[in-house]
């Protein structure tokens, strides 16, 4: 089937719907003059039937504003797609960059899981020293010793005491002597702590 698309483009004062006449295959075309809404204006049209397909003829004014429209749209779906170009690429940025942070938060996990089965574990294996080798929170004090009090030469003494943590109480005795003493106990390592 053949299909003749009819634009003929003129100035709408030149003609009217009387005076404009169409033929397809030899024959006369019924042309109608309608009222359109184009590009919010309402135009004076002409509409024709080819073998059941409508055809319009519209001015020239009518189709320079539409061609424009069209452009017009284009260049805004350009600026659209752009935008989706650029938002696409910075969701898969953003996407890559919580992948990363997941893996990140999850090392950092494994991290404090390790670091707090190493701490578990150096516990554990300082309750055991202390169990072996008997060091206790508690104990008994037992001492030997000399002493030179004024005017006599040097005499042995003893002495028996208690400790707790790092305070030691102990009684020593001796001929002639006997004293009471107060202790802490300071580990030598103590300054070390402090330069940290």
């Amino acid at each position: 089937m053949t299909r003749l698309w009819l634009v003929l483009c003129f100035l709408p004062a030149a003609l009217s719907a009387q005076a404009l006449t169409m033929q397809y295959r030899g024959a006369p075309l019924p042309v109608q003059a309608v009222q359109m809404q184009l590009s919010g204006w309402t135009h004076t049209v002409w509409k024709t039937e080819i073998d059941g397909v409508a055809h319009f003829v519209l001015p020239q004014s009518v189709l320079d504003s539409l061609l424009k429209k069209i452009e017009q749209q284009q260049a805004i779906i350009q600026r659209h797609e752009a935008t989706l170009s650029h938002t696409q690429s910075l969701l898969e940025k953003y996407e890559r960059f919580a992948r990363a942070a997941h893996e990140h938060v999850a090392i950092q996990k494994q991290l404090i899981d390790t670091t707090a089965a190493l701490y578990e574990g150096y516990k554990s294996m300082y309750r055991d020293l202390k169990r072996i080798m008997g060091i206790s929170e508690l104990a008994l004090l037992l001492s030997l010793g000399v002493v030179d009090p004024p005017g006599g030469g040097w005499r042995p003494v003893g002495g028996v005491g208690v400790a707790l943590r790092a305070w030691q109480v102990s009684y020593r005795f001796g001929r002639d002597y006997r004293g009471v003493e107060v202790g802490l106990r300071w580990p030598i390592g103590w300054w070390t702590r402090l330069k940290r």
